[in-house]
């Protein structure tokens, strides 16, 4: 079975009920059922049970990439509840994870939506089914639908539950260690171009007594002065094992081959230092969705500027291929689509740095303060 489907945050889930019915998807029945993931090499494997159907093993092949992407599905019902087959598969291969979520599902003609609740966490899963028009086809119906039910570029996440279960989980061990010490974490966004590190740079050297936490990346360093304050430099094997384990509060693999995140360790840390009064950190363009699950009293920034400005500044620094260069141009376009996701937008245009950097400083201090921002 090949069909293309996308999974997002459900930002407004309840408006997702009227939003279906409009599309003309019935609610088919909502339930509760548990996936046994096992370890498998390459492709996924889970055993269903729980629904008031026999269980399933079911195995899928999906890229790990925030889109619309292609699912290759095999399934088999077991013939009984004697849970045999899923003992043979423990024993042989170990269980991943378990994943339990309730999930209302919603049926129309050619494609299904799945209104799912993990962890607490409100998710909607869509599935386009190929039935012969061809997988270009069926990525355009893929995209309409995300279209109609509100949901974003960045509100789509590219993690199976297998992991996104683990990061949840962990997330909310870190907010119980943390506790009210989360309200003093200040995220700043924004597309490469937009500006983040110029302001980070700034922060760091007027405002006392704020650390400062350092995003981990797996890019090469370029032997600037700079790198020792901005980054932790970790190969990309290191940094996929924290990312599946739940250790990144925010991560982002771009296609260009390089990861950033913010570890929850170093935000850790850096909150509950006592000479620190707040912390501050750049995340990901298009984790804002994320971030808001897992840290939910943080108070986020993003940083705009038109495209023009951006690419002029990304040119500047002649660090770029043309593939880099256009992905981040892309993401600066949508930077616009999630600007009601965050506490404050600011814009930073050409020649006004002083002015931005007044500005989040004053937030900053306003935070540091206990001020509500």
């Amino acid at each position: 079975m090949r069909n293309i489907e996308f999974k997002a945050y459900a930002v407004n889930p309840e408006l997702l009920p009227g939003a279906l019915d409009r599309l003309g998807a019935r609610l088919e029945r909502t339930y509760s059922e548990t996936d046994t993931y096992f370890n498998t090499r390459s492709s996924r494997l889970k055993y269903r049970s729980g629904s008031d159907r026999l269980p399933r093993l079911i195995a899928y092949e999906r890229t790990d990439n925030a889109k619309a992407r292609e699912s290759r599905l095999q399934l088999a019902e077991c013939q009984d509840q004697d849970d045999l087959l899923k003992q043979i598969l423990v024993d042989n291969l170990g269980i991943s994870t378990v994943v339990t979520k309730t999930r209302s599902v919603y049926r129309a003609n050619g494609w299904l939506a799945n209104v799912d609740v993990v962890e607490g966490a409100n998710f909607v899963e869509v599935e386009v089914f190929d039935e012969g028009n061809g997988i270009d086809s069926t990525q355009r119906v893929s995209r309409e639908l995300m279209h109609a039910l509100g949901v974003r570029d960045f509100d789509l996440v590219p993690w199976s539950y297998e992991i996104l279960h683990t990061m949840l989980r962990q997330s909310r061990e870190y907010q119980k260690q943390l506790g009210n010490n989360l309200h003093k974490l200040i995220l700043i966004d924004g597309a490469s171009g937009a500006g983040k590190s110029s302001v980070a740079a700034a922060l760091r050297e007027t405002v006392p007594n704020v650390a400062y936490v350092h995003r981990r990346t797996t890019r090469p360093p370029r032997g600037e002065a700079s790198e020792q304050h901005e980054y932790i430099f970790v190969t990309q094997d290191e940094f996929a094992r924290d990312v599946a384990a739940g250790e990144y509060l925010e991560s982002k693999n771009f296609l260009f081959g390089m990861s950033y995140g913010l570890h929850w360790h170093d935000v850790t840390a850096a909150l509950t230092a006592p000479t620190n009064a707040a912390a501050f950190g750049l995340i990901n363009l298009g984790t804002i969705a994320h971030v808001r699950e897992v840290a939910p009293s943080a108070t986020t920034i993003l940083l705009t500027a038109d495209e023009a400005t951006i690419r002029r500044r990304l040119l500047s620094r002649r660090a770029h291929s043309d593939d880099a260069l256009q992905e981040r141009l892309e993401n600066a376009r949508r930077a616009t689509q999630v600007a009601d996701r965050y506490t404050h937008v600011i814009e930073n245009h050409d020649g006004e740095l002083d002015k931005v950097v007044n500005e989040v400083r004053r937030i900053v201090e306003d935070v540091a303060n206990g001020a509500d921002t």
